[in-house]
């Protein structure tokens, strides 16, 4: 039990910050730490593994991961934008902001789709509610610290983007669509 607590410190502490309470330390700390709990290695010794159909496959290029947790992936962003945000120094903002917008803009997961239309309609890609949502909210945190950064030229405008979400873009199987009244008139 030991060892695997001093393997989560060493895992953990390259982000040394200051913060006004203990749980305020914990808050951060904890959604560090769920950056790194997936993906799972799902592939057995001799390569094989379990696919979507039921049946025993074998990796052969090399270790095959599952569970991209969508919820601490999501985090992962505005957890990133929050330490650049107030500047708690202690490690390379540019680092991170590259690191930002590497996972805004991983190719899979629908990023794609939601690129291009502002919104994932159900029946594209699963969880498609909850992933439009998050990456709505890192278009803002990336937009934030764009502007924070002076980084102009890479803000991304999510408003846009977020037309998409309430229109549904023309798409036959689209998210409901709730009055632009209930979307914030700032961001």
């Amino acid at each position: 039990m030991r060892a695997a607590a001093l393997k989560w410190e060493e895992a953990l502490s390259p982000i040394q910050a200051k913060f006004g309470s203990e749980q305020e330390a914990q808050i951060f700390y904890t959604a560090l730490y769920h950056t790194m709990v997936v993906p799972n290695l799902i592939t057995d010794m001799d390569g094989g593994y379990r696919g979507w159909d039921k049946q025993v496959h074998h990796s052969t290029e090399g270790d095959y991961y599952t569970n991209y947790s969508l919820w601490d992936t999501y985090r992962a962003v505005p957890v990133i934008a929050d330490a650049i945000l107030q500047d708690l120094g202690g490690f390379d903002y540019e680092l991170a902001w590259d690191a930002m917008k590497s996972i805004a803009e991983d190719p899979d997961r629908g990023v794609g789709f939601y690129k291009q239309n502002g919104f994932i309609p159900t029946g594209i890609e699963p969880s498609s509610v909850s992933k439009t949502l998050e990456y709505a909210y890192d278009d803002w945190c990336l937009e934030q610290v764009a502007l924070h950064r002076h980084h102009p030229g890479a803000v991304r405008h999510p408003r846009r983007r977020l037309d998409g979400l309430y229109d549904g873009a023309g798409a036959e199987v689209a998210l409901t669509s709730p009055s632009r009244q209930a979307f914030p008139t700032s961001l």
